[in-house]
């Protein structure tokens, strides 16, 4: 595929959304929203050119590359060579995050935020440690986070076996404790 510059519309899009990253705007109205709704304004026109193929991994996370594979769950976003964060997942995938190279995952979702059907922290705790990988449990409320979440947040990402997957509903939560 050859090699062009960002067009104005990606380039306005890219802008848009690293606005938003560092928006003025309360946490607790920014945390746990789909990045769609993020996104002040959809993009005016679509790129020029499609790609030849879906991109299916990221070439390099910001940092240097991974030692961690691509995983297929919503939202997985790489977060430095070390962390990546994901939406909700689900106990079965977790063999495919320990293969995927993961060590550690934390669950910042508080147990049936997202009703009857999330599942608990403890069934997320025994598919994780019967795949092999170290879970840890650190549910935080979207709407009251504070600075004490992001600090435990890094204690744990400190604490724990690399390369660590967070998740919590769309990921967005687990990336302000990253900023925290």
């Amino acid at each position: 595929m050859p090699t062009s510059s960002p067009n104005a519309s990606q380039r306005a899009s890219s802008e848009r959304t690293a606005n938003v990253l560092l928006t003025d705007q309360p946490m607790a109205q920014l945390v746990d929203q789909p990045m769609e709704q993020l996104v002040e304004q959809p993009m005016e026109q679509p790129m020029e050119q499609p790609m030849e193929q879906p991109m299916e991994q990221p070439a390099e996370a910001p940092g240097g590359s991974p030692p961690y594979q691509w995983l297929d769950v919503p939202f997985f976003a790489p977060a430095t060579p070390e962390i990546a964060l994901a939406g909700q997942i689900a106990p079965e995938q977790m063999a495919s995050i320990k293969s995927a190279g993961f060590a550690s995952v934390i669950n910042n979702r508080p147990d049936f935020e997202g009703g009857p059907q999330q599942p608990s922290s403890e069934a997320m705790r025994r598919a994780a440690e019967a795949s092999g990988l170290r879970y840890v449990h650190q549910p935080v409320v979207s709407s009251s986070m504070t600075r004490a979440d992001a600090e435990r947040f890094h204690q744990l990402l400190g604490e724990l076996p690399k390369p660590v997957l967070a998740f919590c509903r769309t990921g967005t939560r687990c990336a302000h404790l990253l900023r925290g």
